[in-house]
């Protein structure tokens, strides 16, 4: 059987769902995953809010946001080079605030081990060196944050930072290999071991000082329990080579990743400079609270960037359309993220009652700052749907002007208005960043320009609809703000419906996501099965090479058989069992394969590949672009990653053991009578 043009490797679709519906399903099931793994982590926040606004007054917890602050900005400084270069090289993307997509497309190293090996040594030797500096300017650098001195602080701080900057690198490497809920689970760990270090120490009497040890040696035992857990995705190596690729690659994100960090965290910090001790605490705590929409922005960005390679994503620019897919990412963020900001708003004086009496007055400040994240997420959100040529050029651009804006409207606005001068300088920044991207790269790099803005537009006005009438009716009715807030809630919803931002043609689609986000997978039975239906042959080739018990060399000696003979046999079989295709066709015995037996071959390299995700996404698209069915594709990764995950209790993996005296089994070979 011959053929001049690749054919598709099976008979029919491997699912009827749209690509979209799945690819939605899939963000949005990474997202929440990611989300309910953050919100794990709140439990130990709050419970730190709760006791340490106890044991600490307004003055010392305000310091210690300060010194918080501190260390996270030194672990986004050693990061830069390490942990953003690491990824792009190993997995063509980065952290979720570091424009994901700079390299896509870009060449990926061949040797992931070793190079993330390389890339947690970089990172050692970098905030090796920087906790020797700040141990050594610690007195100069307590008087310039806190005004006095405390150098033990100081450097408790710098050990805290060095510790975050390996869990950072070392966490994010779950999340890179598409495992949500092993990095969601991961995730929490830190927090856990920190409440758990730093809570008990600061109730003995240790204060701030124990507050940060805590947390650095809490850290510390995460990043030792998330290595071992992923021990097999490093090696023990060091590379020259790729040390420099880390290094060209990290070095392209150093601005907008420091300006960004600024843009987030440094709104305590002007204030610290115009307001007193107390001030700093309460809005600290109030920015605890306010973290679910920045919860819900990291998790999207997070989710979103591991995946755009992905089979789904590419199936899905193919059937609809990489702006029109991008705007609609664009709309639908927007609307989840104001939402929480609603319901922060709603629920904000119910919240501050979780601290001490002295912070009460942080009620109206967690729905401010609650927006600000919200902006903070959009700016990258639109970084990666309006695509640049010089995309980190305006990108750094834009990060250095809502930097500046921020810093420079702080010096106004928070004398003027106090800690709501804060995430109002931050929001202005941020405007003004994203209304630069949208204007100058759209106009000077001609890009196209993916809005719905009918539907933004009528977000927009609900918003600011629903912001006057709460602000008219707390002020003319006080006593009734439980009604006003009330009459909030009911009105969002209906007016969402009413000006159609979630138009009635996307209800069905959205149901459908909504069931594709809460079951992953493509196939709709499991194919294990069918096991037992197969003959002897093709149940003996499956679990040969999918229990990793026997080695592709070894198996295709025995049976006499090129390698890639062998993974077009394995691809029918996988169809065979999966009933995407018939039964597997006798090989003819022509040592040349036939074009569909190669685009065969090519898809069973695919399935049994041990690489990571970002170096199989390569051999994923070549396949799709030979003229494979996506959906198949995913349907039958899935089965053999179900075959590979079969307890080893149920597996007939082992070949068969010759009888004593009567010779050596002899393995069929496809096309031949044993």
């Amino acid at each position: 059987m011959s053929s001049s043009t690749p054919a598709p490797a099976s008979p029919r679709r491997a699912h009827s769902r749209s690509p979209a519906t799945l690819a939605g399903g899939r963000i949005t099931r990474h997202t929440i995953i990611y989300v309910l793994g953050t919100l794990a982590v709140g439990p130990f926040s709050i419970f730190s809010v709760v006791v340490l606004t106890r044991l600490l007054p307004p003055v010392q917890y305000g310091e210690l946001a300060l010194l918080f602050v501190f260390a996270g900005f030194l672990t986004t400084i050693y990061n830069i080079g390490s942990l953003h270069g690491t990824f792009m090289w190993v997995y063509g993307a980065s952290e979720g605030d570091a424009g994901d997509d700079v390299e896509s497309g870009g060449k990926l190293t061949t040797t992931p081990r070793r190079a993330l090996g390389t890339g947690v040594a970089i990172t050692l030797a970098i905030v090796s060196a920087g906790t020797l500096v700040c141990f050594v300017l610690a007195p100069t650098l307590s008087r310039l944050l806190l005004s006095h001195s405390a150098v033990t602080s100081i450097r408790w701080a710098a050990a805290s930072a060095a510790t975050g900057s390996l869990w950072r690198l070392t966490v994010n490497v779950f999340r890179m290999e598409r495992r949500p809920i092993t990095f969601s689970t991961f995730n929490a760990l830190r927090p856990l071991f920190a409440v758990a270090g730093s809570v008990p120490l600061v109730a003995l009497g240790y204060g701030v000082n124990g507050a940060l040890a805590g947390t650095a040696l809490g850290t510390l035992l995460a990043v030792v329990i998330a290595v071992a857990i992923a021990r097999r995705s490093y090696a023990l190596a060091f590379s020259w080579s790729d040390a420099a690729e880390i290094t060209r690659r990290g070095a392209r994100v150093v601005v907008p990743v420091v300006m960004l960090y600024v843009v987030h965290s440094a709104d305590i910090v002007l204030l610290s400079h115009y307001a007193a001790g107390g001030v700093i605490g309460v809005y600290r705590v109030a920015s605890r609270f306010a973290t679910v929409p920045s919860y819900f922005a990291s998790a999207f960005l997070m989710a979103w960037a591991p995946m755009e390679r992905g089979v789904l994503f590419q199936a899905t620019y193919r059937e609809r359309g990489r702006e029109r897919t991008k705007a609609s990412l664009l709309t639908y963020y927007l609307v989840a993220g104001v939402t929480l900001v609603v319901l922060l708003d709603v629920a904000a004086n119910g919240l501050v009652l979780l601290a001490g009496e002295d912070y009460r007055s942080a009620a109206p400040l967690i729905p401010l700052i609650g927006l600000a994240f919200v902006a903070y997420g959009l700016y990258v959100v639109l970084v990666r749907v309006i695509p640049a040529e010089r995309r980190m050029l305006w990108y750094s651009i834009g990060a250095i002007i809502a930097a500046l804006v921020q810093i420079g409207l702080s010096v106004i606005l928070i004398p003027w208005l106090g800690a709501y001068g804060a995430p109002l300088a931050t929001l202005a920044g941020l405007a003004l960043g994203c209304m630069l991207w949208v204007s100058v790269v759209t106009r000077v790099e001609h890009a196209p320009f993916p809005f719905e803005l009918g539907r933004l537009a009528g977000l927009a006005a609900i918003v600011a609809a629903l912001a006057a009438v709460q602000a008219l009716g707390e002020t003319l009715w006080p006593a009734g703000r439980a009604a006003v807030l009330a009459l909030v809630v009911l009105a969002y919803p209906a007016l969402i419906w009413k000006l159609r931002v979630i138009p009635r043609e996307h209800v069905r689609p959205l149901l459908g996501l909504a069931r594709a986000a809460i079951r992953e997978r493509v196939g709709t039975h499991n194919p294990t099965e069918r096991l037992p239906l197969l003959d002897a042959d093709t149940r003996e080739l499956l679990t040969s090479l999918t229990s990793g018990r026997v080695a592709l060399a070894a198996l295709a000696d025995r049976r006499g058989v090129t390698h890639e003979r062998l993974h077009a046999d394995f691809t029918a079989a996988v169809r065979e069992l999966t009933e995407l295709g018939p039964s597997r066709p006798e090989l003819d015995a022509a040592p040349e394969l036939d074009a569909r037996s190669k685009l065969d071959a090519q898809l069973g390299a695919y399935l049994l590949s041990p690489e990571p995700e970002a170096q199989r996404d390569v051999i994923a698209s070549e396949i799709i672009e030979a003229g494979v069915d996506p959906l198949e594709l995913i349907q039958l990764d899935e089965a053999v990653k179900r075959l590979q995950a079969r307890p080893a209790t149920r597996r007939r993996w082992t070949p068969r053991k010759p009888v004593r005296g009567a010779g050596p089994v002899q393995v069929p070979v496809p096309g031949q009578q044993p």
